[in-house]
């Protein structure tokens, strides 16, 4: 998927909440998004949701919300597969 709007603009309002972004701290893509929105000073209009690898906790394996951090899925899934699906 490639992006090529801007956000704040009439396409993709600036409205607090509306966006988000899932990384999981192991991940190579993951930690060029989160350079990404550094270096574009976007952390005001992106809300950066962490998730970390744990196979136990996860269902069928993979990643899941990072409590520690108090980061939930705003749609009330547990890990990325329920996401997902």
């Amino acid at each position: 998927y490639s992006f090529s709007g801007q956000l704040g603009s009439s396409e993709f309002p600036d409205e607090g909440g509306r966006y988000a972004v899932y990384v999981g701290n192991p991940c190579p893509w993951c930690h060029r998004v989160r350079l990404a929105i550094a270096l574009r000073k976007l952390k005001s209009q992106v809300k950066v949701i962490s998730l970390v690898d744990d196979p136990i906790k996860a269902s069928r394996g993979g990643w899941i919300f990072d409590s520690k951090r108090g980061d939930r899925d705003p749609l009330g899934c547990q890990d990325l597969r329920e996401l997902y699906e």
